[in-house]
C-alpha cells in the first residue's frame, strides 16, 4: 500500500469510528436528559432503573465490542503509514514531518478511558435517580 491508500483508509475507519463515538454520545444524552426530567416516583420505579440499567449495560458492551477494536486497527495502520511515510523520498519534508506522526497520542487508553468513565456516570446517574426518586423520597 502507497501512502494515499493508506490514509484513505485510515479516514474511512475514522468515520466508522467517529459514528459508533455518536452513536453513543447520543445514547448518553438521552439518558441523562431523560433521568433529569423524572419528579415523582411514579415515574422511575426500582424496575424500570433495573430494566434500564441492563439495557445500557448490554449497550455499551455492544458498542465497545466494536469501538475499541476499531481504535486498535486506526493505531496499527498509523503505524504503517508512518514506516511508509519513513521510506518515501517524494513527500516535502513539512508533510512528511505531520504524517511521521499519530494524529492522537495514546489514543487507545484515552477511549477506554472516557468511554467507561462516560458509562460509569450514567450507571451511577440511574442507581442515583432511582434512590432519590424510590428510597429516600
Amino acid at each position: 500500500m502507497n501512502t494515499v491508500e493508506i490514509i484513505d483508509v485510515i479516514e474511512k475507519l475514522e468515520t466508522r469510528l467517529n459514528s459508533y463515538w455518536n452513536f453513543y454520545s447520543i445514547a448518553i444524552i438521552a439518558i441523562s436528559g431523560w433521568l433529569l426530567s423524572l419528579n415523582k416516583p411514579s415515574e422511575f420505579p426500582i424496575e424500570s432503573a433495573v430494566i434500564l440499567t441492563i439495557g445500557f449495560l448490554l449497550f455499551i458492551i455492544m458498542n465497545a465490542s466494536v469501538l475499541l477494536p476499531l481504535t486498535k486497527r486506526i493505531y496499527a495502520l498509523e503505524k504503517v503509514l508512518i514506516m511508509t511515510v519513513a521510506e518515501t523520498t517524494t513527500l516535502a519534508p513539512e508533510l512528511k514531518t505531520i504524517l511521521s506522526k499519530p494524529l492522537i497520542n495514546n489514543r487507545y487508553i484515552g477511549t477506554i478511558v472516557m468511554y467507561f468513565l462516560l458509562a460509569i456516570a450514567i450507571l451511577v446517574f440511574i442507581a442515583y435517580k432511582a434512590y432519590v426518586l424510590n428510597v429516600s423520597g
